[in-house]
């Protein structure tokens, strides 16, 4: 089966009641394409390595869909997906003395909006 990734996303998505108006700008984690001074597009082939991991945090829920199409740009011949592994758990509200809510004032704005909700 080959499959773009936004197609992906949709039908899973789509598993929630959910569609194309609540399918947001995608995050690309592990691939990279920069541009040249001329303006074009290059896909950096190396970006991704195995065993490279990313950690999300989420304050609320939130529904996640993953697509591991290969990138449009990706010089591979063949379509061949990568492998993904995927572990959730559950930490609780993050503590008054959490590193991040000192990070950045947007982030400290950003969990004590999700502590209000959470208490609503």
């Amino acid at each position: 089966m080959f499959r773009a990734s936004r197609d992906g996303l949709l039908i899973e998505i789509g598993k929630y009641g959910l569609g194309a108006r609540d399918l947001i700008t995608p995050i690309n984690l592990f691939s990279q394409v920069a541009v040249d001074a001329e303006g074009r597009f290059g896909f950096n082939a190396g970006q991704s390595v195995e065993g490279h991991a990313v950690e999300l945090r989420c304050e609320m829920d939130v529904v996640v869909a993953v697509s591991t199409a290969p990138h449009p740009l990706d010089p591979r011949l063949g379509y061949a997906p990568g492998k993904v592994g995927i572990a959730a758990w559950r930490s609780g509200p993050a503590p008054a003395t959490d590193f991040c809510r000192d990070f950045r004032p947007e982030c400290a704005r950003a969990l004590h909006n999700a502590d209000v909700f959470a208490l609503s």
